[in-house]
């Protein structure tokens, strides 16, 4: 996901709209695809038509054409199935439930709750890091209607924090009348955030602390304070992933020495 949204940022495009259902894994492929580029935006057209809502991306880097924005993804060689053939594809894709993906209380919300305009590459990160905390604690964190989700925000990461980003945006008159008259709520810490609303309390239990800290980097309200995409992965949750990488180049490299010595 994160590497989808290297490159969608690198050109200058925001997906604005990632959440479960936008993620899809092909655990045959071993491969993530970001899809549904409806609400994307291109910062250097901002103004114009970007003609981006039929672009998709894998988690390769690679830029794919695709005939719908929910399309499945690219069979070996890059081409897409036939329509004879998507039933088969959709099998090798990672099943999960559509009531899963897109809850009935999910509701297709704007990504700036503060309905600011300045809408830059951060907003995405956002969107991964409760994505991935839909993953950690089994359900939606956040799924109301703006007002609630800012008051929920709140009570997560502290209000302080919340009113500054509103101050940021000029969008005070945004914020819940509710919290004016409040003490200023502390922010909690994630663990003991997800301990409190998660729907499973075992998985937590096996889910390394590095991806704690990843999600609350990314869930940093601030978004000039947030990480963006290559320093997501930097991390260090995902330093196992880069060494099983190096590892495999390396192993390829001897194959292909080996090879050639026999040869020669």
């Amino acid at each position: 996901m994160f590497r989808a949204l290297l490159s969608l940022h690198k050109q200058g495009i925001v997906h604005r709209d990632v959440k479960p259902g936008n993620f899809l894994f092909s655990r045959k492929a071993h491969k993530g695809y970001l899809i549904d580029f409806n609400l994307a935006m291109d910062l250097h057209q901002k103004y114009g038509n970007t003609c981006k809502s039929r672009m998709g991306y894998d988690l390769s880097i690679n830029r794919v054409m695709v005939q719908n924005a929910k399309s499945t993804p690219p069979t070996k060689g890059g081409k897409f199935p036939a329509a004879k053939t998507l039933q088969a594809v959709n099998q090798e894709t990672t099943k999960v439930s559509k009531s899963t993906l897109e809850p009935k209380n999910l509701k297709k919300k704007g990504h700036v709750l503060f309905k600011s305009l300045h809408q830059g590459p951060k907003v995405d990160i956002w969107s991964a890091g409760v994505t991935l905390l839909y993953l950690m604690i089994g359900r939606m964190p956040f799924f109301g209607d703006p007002e609630q989700n800012i008051k929920e925000i709140s009570k997560f990461r502290g209000s302080e924090d919340l009113w500054e980003v509103a101050k940021l945006h000029d969008r005070e008159s945004s914020f819940p009348v509710e919290l004016y008259d409040t003490q200023s709520l502390p922010s909690t810490k994630l663990r003991d955030w997800c301990e409190t609303n998660t729907k499973r309390p075992e998985f937590l239990e096996v889910i390394p602390r590095s991806l704690f800290d990843l999600v609350d980097k990314c869930l940093t309200v601030n978004p000039r304070l947030r990480i963006n995409a290559e320093e997501a992965l930097k991390h260090e949750f995902f330093a196992p992933c880069h060494e099983a990488l190096r590892k495999e180049r390396l192993c390829r490299q001897g194959f292909s020495l080996d090879s050639r010595t026999s040869h020669s």
